[in-house]
């Protein structure tokens, strides 16, 4: 049976802006349902895996 990576999750202090960030940067768009001040924000990508970028306590993503 074969794995599937869903979701490639990043820990981070603001989900949104990092989110669009790398939405430039991969010409992909930030799921339309995600806003600032969200705790997490997804970019869907070409091959069905999402970037999903998830707030966490200051610090601990270092």
């Amino acid at each position: 049976m074969p794995s599937i990576v869903e979701n490639t999750t990043f820990d981070c202090a603001d989900p949104y802006a990092l989110a669009r960030f790398w939405s430039l940067v991969l010409g992909r768009p930030v799921a339309e349902e995600d806003e600032p001040g969200d705790p997490e924000v997804g970019i869907e990508l070409d091959h069905g895996g999402t970037l999903l970028f998830i707030r966490v306590p200051d610090g601990s993503w270092s």
